[in-house]
């Protein structure tokens, strides 16, 4: 998702967050990721992990460094 953002050159993670909130066991994963804020030189992120039922398994909030 920072990726998204025109200006982003390179990237540094700030820092991360994760919440753990179930068990995935021999299921496969998709993170959805969703740009909150940018700035200049700061980004905010939030990110959804989900197993194969759509049952919530992690969330993140994810800040990065842009330049």
């Amino acid at each position: 998702a920072v990726w998204s953002i025109d200006e982003t050159q390179r990237s540094a993670t700030i820092s991360m967050t994760v919440n753990y909130t179930g068990m995935a066991v021999q299921s496969d994963l998709v993170a959805h990721a969703k740009l909150r804020r940018h700035g200049k030189r700061v980004a905010s992120l939030t990110v959804e992990i989900r197993d194969s039922a759509d049952a919530l398994v992690a969330d993140a909030l994810v800040t990065y460094k842009i330049a």
